[in-house]
This record gives structure tokens, C-alpha cells and sequence, in this order.
């Protein structure tokens, strides 16, 4: 095989694609939050105080800031989110998740382990599945590990051995 095909993007993103249509059919389905706002739930999950600034979400979603405002403000409307203004700096504002997006991150997890064999493991093995998680990652660090922070990938010890650093 060639290393430079253009068969390897077209593969990326048809299975990209592929995999986020089919998890957008199954949430509107389920009539739960949308992909993109179940993963911003689970963002806000992870960070302190459930809340994140409006460029560290851009950030760990890999969006433009206005992307994530916009998505932000349909967030809010139904309930998912509030904005809160910093008190140090009126300019820096926080989307802090509400009960009501503690709720639909709820729901929103038990559509998707319901789903998730259907989804990942249809035609790969766990094994399988388990290395192709592995490769993503893989390519995923050594591209941006040097313009993204530690706390933007989920495995700080990955992270850290793919930068050649001891884990903290």
C-alpha cells in the first residue's frame, strides 16, 4: 500500500461521518440533547464546579470559539447550561451545566451504552475496537500535542508517554 493515498482520508472521514450520523439518528430517536451537546455535557462533567470558560471549550472540542458560543446559547434556551459572567473579567464567560443538563448527561449516557454495541462493536471485535482506539489516539497525540494542553486528551499517562514525559 502507498503511504500517501488519498483512500486513507476518504476512510477517516467516511467513517467519521458514518459513526456521528448514526449516533445523531439514535439521540433524536431517544428524543434526548444532540451529540454535539452531550459531548459538551460530558466536557463540563469533567472539569471543576461543572462550568468551563467559552475558549476552554473551544478548545477541548476542537470548535471555534463563536461555534461553541452559538452552541452554548441553543444549550442554554433548553435549559442545559447557564453563562456566568467571571467576576475577576467581565469579557470571560463560563457555561456552567444545570441540573437539568446533570439530567440529560444522564439520559443522554444510558442511550449510549444502550447503543454502543450496535455502534462500535457491530463488525469489530472488542479487541479490535480497542486497537483502533489506540491508533486514533495515537495519530490524535502526535498531531496535537504540541499546540493542545495536557487536560484536552482523556489519559494523562498517554499523553505524557507520547510526549516522552514520566505521567504525573
Amino acid at each position: 500500500m502507498k503511504y500517501f493515498s488519498d483512500r486513507t482520508l476518504r476512510t477517516f472521514l467516511r467513517a467519521n461521518r458514518t459513526v456521528i450520523n448514526r449516533l445523531d439518528r439514535i439521540f433524536e430517536t431517544a428524543e434526548t440533547c444532540t451529540l454535539m451537546e452531550a459531548v459538551v455535557l460530558r466536557a463540563l462533567s469533567r472539569t471543576k464546579g461543572n462550568r468551563a470558560g467559552m475558549q476552554g471549550l473551544a478548545d477541548m472540542l476542537l470548535l471555534s470559539r463563536s461555534g461553541v458560543s452559538r452552541l452554548i446559547d441553543r444549550m442554554a434556551r433548553a435549559g442545559y447550561v447557564e453563562r456566568e459572567e467571571s467576576p475577576a473579567d467581565r469579557r470571560v464567560i463560563y457555561a456552567v451545566m444545570t441540573e437539568r443538563g446533570r439530567e440529560a448527561q444522564k439520559q443522554w449516557e444510558d442511550v449510549y451504552k444502550a447503543s454502543y454495541e450496535e455502534v462500535f462493536l457491530k463488525d469489530l471485535s472488542p479487541e479490535e475496537l480497542e486497537q483502533l482506539v489506540d491508533l486514533l489516539q495515537r495519530l490524535s497525540y502526535s498531531i496535537a500535542l504540541p499546540n493542545y494542553p495536557p487536560e484536552y486528551f482523556e489519559d494523562a499517562a498517554t499523553v505524557s508517554a507520547a510526549a516522552g514525559k514520566a505521567a504525573p
